[in-house]
């Protein structure tokens, strides 16, 4: 099992307790960011994710997972680099 694997499970977890957090059903917190306003991710992230009850284990499972989409716990995250992207 991995880090991701354990922060995946803590969030479910979270979400057990939390079936309905606030960006529930709100398909801007999964879309392309290149898909979103350039405001708008800052928005979302003030006007739900400060509020919501399970911010910490979405920012975790985050942080570790690093999505390639969506807003997650109030913050956005770009695609990691590739070794060949990085040197070139």
């Amino acid at each position: 099992m991995t880090r991701t694997d354990d922060r995946y499970r803590e969030l479910a977890a979270a979400l057990l307790d939390h079936p309905q957090p606030p960006c529930s059903g709100n398909d801007r917190f999964t879309a392309d960011l290149i898909d979103l306003e350039r405001d708008e991710p800052l928005q979302l992230a003030a006007t739900f994710c400060s509020r919501c009850p399970i911010k910490p284990a979405c920012v975790a499972y985050a942080d570790t997972a690093r999505p390639p989409a969506g807003v997650w716990g109030g913050r956005t995250y770009p695609p990691r680099q590739t070794r060949e992207k990085a040197t070139a």
